[in-house]
This record gives structure tokens, C-alpha cells and sequence, in this order.
């Protein structure tokens, strides 16, 4: 069931993030700033409305091909603006191309740091090869939730 699980939630991404890979790919700059923003954002208008604003694919966390997307501290998803099916569904034990659990990674390291970057290995939509991405994410205090935004390398 566990395996199913895994190829349900990799194809909804791979269908979801090849919308957003058509377009020009994003910097490691441009994600993070994305995320600060994010989280400057959740703080001035709460959880419910920032949550809904990183569901719009066509709203203002959504450029080139990164986009913001929320996780609980448990490993669900709250957000996600080109696949809503990911929305509630727990990705803890989600392992990238390499067996990487890297959400359990990313928890750590909020916990830890208060944010951070990972790599991990993910099918780019634009080749069709699974290539490195990098996630910068940060912890929204008092939330229990951190925002993430990831590019290709």
C-alpha cells in the first residue's frame, strides 16, 4: 500500500509541477526570497488566506517554475498551487529518487535551524530526467507549519 501511496503522490507532483516547468526556471535566490516573502505574508494575514493565496497557481507565490507550498510539522501538506490532491496528505515518509526521506530532512532542520536547504533528487518536467533540486524553507513561528519554494540545478 505504502508503494502505491508513493507512485500516486509522485505522479500527482509530476502532472502538477509540469504546469509550472514550461517556464523559465528559477534561481536560488529567487526562491528564497520567495519564501521570505511567503512568511512575511502569512504573518500579516493569517494561515487561512495565506494558505488560499499559495493554492492560486496564477497568485503572487507562483514565478517561472517555483512556487510556495506549505507543510505541516508532521509532514503534511497544507498547499500546493498546481496539484490541490496533494493538499492533507501526509508526506513524511516520502523519499526522493534516491530513498532520501528528505520531509523528514526538512522537519529536522526547522526544528533545528528555523529553516534551511536541502537537495534531493526529483523528475524535472522540462527533460523528463531526474535531476537535483534544492528547497530552501523556513518555519513560520507560532504556526506549527514551515513554507517552502525549490529549483533545479
Amino acid at each position: 500500500m505504502k508503494r502505491v501511496l508513493a507512485l500516486v503522490v509522485t505522479i500527482l507532483f509530476a502532472v502538477g509541477v509540469g504546469v509550472a516547468a514550461a517556464q523559465e526556471k528559477g534561481t536560488a535566490d529567487e526562491a528564497k526570497a520567495m519564501v521570505k516573502k511567503a512568511v512575511a505574508y502569512m504573518k500579516e494575514v493569517g494561515k487561512d488566506k495565506a494558505l488560499a493565496e499559495f493554492n492560486n497557481p496564477k497568485g503572487k507565490f507562483v514565478s517561472k517554475d517555483l512556487y510556495v507550498w506549505a507543510t505541516g510539522m508532521d509532514g503534511t501538506n497544507l498547499s500546493h498551487p498546481y496539484t490541490p490532491a496533494l493538499i492533507g496528505k501526509n508526506m513524511y515518509n516520502l523519499k526522493d529518487a534516491d530513498g532520501k526521506l528528505f520531509v523528514q530532512e526538512r522537519i529536522a532542520q526547522v526544528k533545528a535551524k528555523g529553516s534551511g536547504t536541502i537537495e534531493y533528487r526529483w523528475t524535472n518536467q522540462n527533460t523528463k530526467k531526474i535531476e537535483q533540486k534544492v528547497a530552501y524553507f523556513e518555519g513560520v513561528p507560532g504556526m506549527n507549519l514551515f513554507l517552502n519554494c525549490a529549483y533545479y540545478k
